[in-house]
């Protein structure tokens, strides 16, 4: 039986310092949101002198600074507003299609399926309506328009305006995952990472 690899440092961490980080991270979107900054401002910010204290020092640890990190650069690709996320939500309206909700049974019959749509796939969803008809409950499912989205992106890669230089030069890559390492190992590997973010 193969043994699973930790893809990150919040795995590694034991419950109370996962609890740590938890409250600092929901101490730090709350801050963020009262002082109506994004979250990724908080990503420069030292950690408060009694945040550590109450931890019991938790919060000094590198590799639960490494796992705070994490999750807030999580918290802000998912909730501030920055390029990646415009594009993308560009992307889901350019590239919908009515196909992705569309069940057909061997009757010729079509069916509204939305349960197994992605979040991205009902992102280009207008609206969704159930009319009666004679031969029962029927749903009607409206896309938003994709040309103005087809605009933008084209606009955004420079393939409208041939004078300006494209916004998007190259396409939007995930970063590759890397298997975490254990024990010491990670430790160390932690505080050199969270060292050369200072510098």
């Amino acid at each position: 039986m193969s043994k699973l690899t930790p893809q990150n440092a919040y795995e590694l961490l034991l419950p109370s310092e996962q609890e740590a980080v938890d409250n600092y991270v929901q101490f730090v979107e709350a801050e963020q949101r009262r002082r109506g900054e994004r979250i990724a401002f908080a990503l420069d910010r030292h950690i408060p002198a009694d945040m550590v204290k109450r931890s019991r020092g938790l919060l000094e640890k590198p590799i639960v600074r490494a796992a705070i990190n994490e999750k807030l650069m999580k918290l802000a690709n998912t909730q501030d507003v920055n390029t990646h996320r415009l594009v993308k939500e560009h992307a889901c309206l350019a590239f919908s299609n009515i196909a992705d909700f569309i069940n057909f049974n061997g009757l010729g019959e079509t069916f509204i399926e939305l349960s197994m749509a992605t979040r991205e796939q009902l992102a280009a969803v207008k609206s969704i309506e159930t009319v009666e008809t004679p031969n029962g409950r029927k749903v009607k499912l409206t896309l938003y328009d994709k040309q103005p989205s087809l605009n933008a992106l084209a606009t955004m890669m420079g393939l409208l305006n041939t004078d300006n230089p494209p916004a998007l030069a190259e396409p939007v890559r995930a970063a590759p995952v890397k298997p975490m390492a254990h024990g010491a190992d990670a430790e160390k590997a932690y505080s050199e990472l969270l060292e050369q973010m200072r510098t």
